[in-house]
């Protein structure tokens, strides 16, 4: 086998391109190939603490999961937070989806918490809740994300039958304006009500200071129908060009260029490379009932949930015997190309081309903390 290709890092100036390159798995491989797995803590953790959310968006993938009104208990979040700032630290923490991680009292401090150990933070949330008073909290993220919707409140209110259609691009001037270091992108969902505002989405999302806009068409995890039309696609393939898209601030060059599909079909490499994601103890998702996951498609599937924080502690589930098997039962469903298409399928490529590539290729990556 060759030798690895050079890897060099990108300077400080934001590229979108650099953050959704999957080469940024590059990093953790490197470190972790040759390490005994059971001695990895994992490499960033995504908290699903809560499935409550304020809204009802019309294509929201966790829709089931909003109905159930559970979230971890603060005791348990705090034996939680004792682990990933003690013997399980991360590099990275999100706090994410499920809900809206920002009904869930406390959150703030929690990521305060986590900022002072030494771990990296990040929010993704639709800002209808937040204000003045969580600015100290903000300030200490490495990445806000926020979700925004429509260019007009008809539309926002029809997508999330919320009434805050200012917030969502107010946002960034608020942040900025105390920690002007903080990275404040938008992430905007593609669905029926706003696929033909695309542009317009991009062009306000720049005009209030984000420092870029990721597009998402509609994923269906629960299988409810939720996808874009053929017809909507045609729609997005015709508009999205006059957009005058600066790549560096949006994927929608990419995007158009792969008829809006999400993500690169992994079928061709399944029998290459194991998944690296599990195999390399690389992402853990906590749910909001407690389970532990090492896969997001599968949140919620027990089959292959490697324990429960209100049962044992995150430092006692980790590299158990059941997480091994959860590990290996993932590895058999990647390798029968079973897997739904997702981040981790990318990063599998990444590791496989850098595997491939002749000596001394360069190769400028993002090290990120939040793969």
């Amino acid at each position: 086998m060759t030798r690895p290709a050079s890897l060099s890092m990108p300077g400080s100036k934001i590229d979108l391109r650099n953050l959704l390159n999957p080469a940024k798995f590059l990093p953790a491989y490197l470190e972790r190939k040759d390490r005994d797995p059971l001695g990895l803590a994992p490499y960033s953790v995504e908290f699903h603490l809560t499935s409550t959310c304020n809204y009802n968006c019309c294509h929201c993938s966790y829709g089931t999961r909003n109905r159930a009104g559970t979230f971890v208990r603060p005791k348990r979040i705090e034996l939680l937070l004792e682990d990933l700032t003690g013997p399980l630290r991360p590099r990275g923490v999100y706090f994410s989806g499920g809900g809206e991680p920002t009904t869930l009292k406390g959150w703030d401090g929690y990521i305060q918490r986590l900022a002072d150990s030494g771990v990296r933070t990040a929010l993704v949330t639709n800002a209808s809740l937040l204000g003045q008073r969580h600015l100290p909290a903000l300030a200490r993220l490495d990445y806000l994300a926020v979700s925004i919707y429509s260019p007009n409140q008809e539309t926002y209110k029809k997508i999330t039958g919320g009434d805050r259609f200012a917030a969502q691009f107010e946002i960034p001037a608020m942040v900025k304006a105390v920690a002007p270091k903080v990275t404040v992108g938008a992430r905007n969902v593609i669905n029926p009500h706003n696929h033909a505002q695309v542009p317009d989405i991009y062009r306000l999302a720049m005009q209030a200071g984000y420092d870029y806009v990721i597009f998402i068409p509609e994923i269906d995890y629960e299988k409810r129908g939720l996808a874009l039309s053929a017809q909507e696609v045609e729609t997005l393939l015709d508009i999205c060009p006059r957009a005058d898209a600066d790549p560096a601030k949006t994927n929608l060059t990419g995007l158009v260029a792969n008829r809006f599909g999400y993500y690169r079909d992994f079928q061709d490499i399944c029998g290459q490379i194991d998944c690296l994601a599990a195999r390399l103890r690389t992402n853990a998702f906590v749910n909001y009932d407690g389970g532990v996951y090492l896969c997001q498609p599968l949140i919620g599937n027990q089959d292959y949930c490697v324990g429960n924080i209100n049962e044992k502690r995150l430092a006692e589930i980790w590299n158990s015997k059941r997480h091994q098997a959860v590990v290996e039962a993932l590895s058999g469903r990647w390798r029968a190309g079973q897997c739904e298409n997702c981040r981790s399928g990318s990063h599998n490529r990444a590791a496989l081309e850098y595997q491939k590539a002749p000596e001394n290729t360069p190769l400028t990556v993002l090290k990120d903390s939040f793969l």
